[in-house]
């Protein structure tokens, strides 16, 4: 049932890990039923990672562990009890799960699905770096739970591969927490409500749950949901915003203090929309000091000319008191991780009393 992880067999203790790794890991999902190409027909891996994009800063975008090893350890735990019984001179074989053990689901620290289990004491807060998707079950690992635990897993590894294995510069995070005990429930109701069926999906964002209340059948479904939020979120919060000429950076610059350096992170971009890559550095970046960070849908390049940028778009600069001192990014407009290592040296470089606290997660 449920579509999931195959083989079964696995012997000892009470809890379900998730694990898979080589070929196992592909075939997997190219077994999986359900999930790919918006729940219809498994399709392999590749042709996951290939299906949507998960956002450059072009625009637009709709587990490691030591020695190898795999993102979630899946041990289907059942002891069985069979007794022979002869009609008509064939066997007949009679399978019952053993009541005494149930199974649990876990996700293990640091997988290579990238999937962050967490709790009440690591809960991601308003000074958390990313925004997250969370996955809350109750720790049985029954049919629904391990559907969802299965999307969770895929996203992550495609989110945590289109990063090249950074999990910091991953669009979003995806954890899990367990709701399994009093005292956890507890916690969990305090973040999805009292009517909140358990299992259930949620994102985070400055610290606030959201409920993911619509059905969503697949991983390319909750990749939309969840980078939706991202960017709404980001909008609301005036983290990105808008230029068309070299007037405006000149009114926001008028604008901020005088007694402190302030830097205007500028994407020049002939693109229409917002990428889900940009706006996740902007929020990972948000508490770094900068004064805004924005992008200008350029199509003529008219203000790339006047800020002397001559090369073709896009183009990533830094602006720095004025409009006059500019420094560029000079590495790959894919490569998120290195793109967010820049601002850090920056905010490093020229902003390292304003920078607050930010979780590292």
């Amino acid at each position: 049932g449920g579509g999931g992880f195959g083989g079964g067999g696995f012997g000892g203790g009470q809890n379900v890990h998730f694990n898979f790794d080589g070929a196992g890991f592909e075939k997997m999902f190219n077994n999986m039923g359900g999930f790919g190409r918006g729940g219809g027909g498994g399709g392999s891996f590749g042709d996951l990672m290939g299906e949507f994009d998960l956002g450059d800063i072009f625009g637009g975008g709709g587990r490691k562990k030591k020695g190898g090893g795999a993102g979630r350890r899946q041990q289907q735990q059942r002891r069985t009890q069979e007794s022979p019984s002869h009609q008509g001179g064939r066997q007949k074989r009679r399978t019952q799960p053993s009541p005494s053990h149930a199974v649990h689901l876990v996700f293990e620290p640091k997988n290579e699905a990238g999937v962050v289990p967490l709790g009440e004491a690591r809960y991601p807060d308003s000074t958390s770096k990313h925004g997250w998707l969370m996955l809350f079950h109750h720790g049985e690992l029954d049919e629904v739970t391990q559907r969802l635990a299965d999307l969770a897993t895929q996203l992550s590894s495609t989110l945590l591969q289109k990063a090249k294995h950074n999990r910091n510069a991953m669009t979003f995070r995806v954890g899990a927490v367990d709701c399994s005990g009093a005292k956890k429930l507890e916690f969990c109701r305090s973040k999805l409500g009292e009517r909140t069926h358990i299992p259930a999906f949620a994102t985070v964002f400055n610290g606030n749950t959201e409920v993911v209340r619509r059905a969503l059948a697949g991983v390319k479904q909750l990749h939309d949901h969840v980078t939706d939020k991202l960017l709404f979120r980001v909008r609301a919060d005036k983290l990105i915003e808008g230029v068309s000429s070299i007037l405006q950076l000149r009114g926001m610059f008028l604008r901020a203090p005088r007694d402190r350096t302030n830097i205007i992170i500028l994407l020049l971009t002939d693109k229409s929309r917002t990428s889900p890559m940009y706006a996740s550095l902007a929020y990972r970046h948000r508490h770094d000091g900068f004064l805004v960070f924005s992008e200008s849908r350029d199509t003529k390049k008219e203000l790339g000319k006047d800020l002397s940028v001559k090369k073709k778009y896009p183009q990533l600069v830094a602006l720095i008191n004025d409009e006059k001192t500019v420094e560029r990014y000079e590495g790959s407009l894919t490569d998120s991780g290195s793109i967010s290592a820049w601002l850090g040296s920056l905010s490093k470089k020229y902003l390292k009393n304003r920078k607050t606290s930010a979780r590292n997660r």
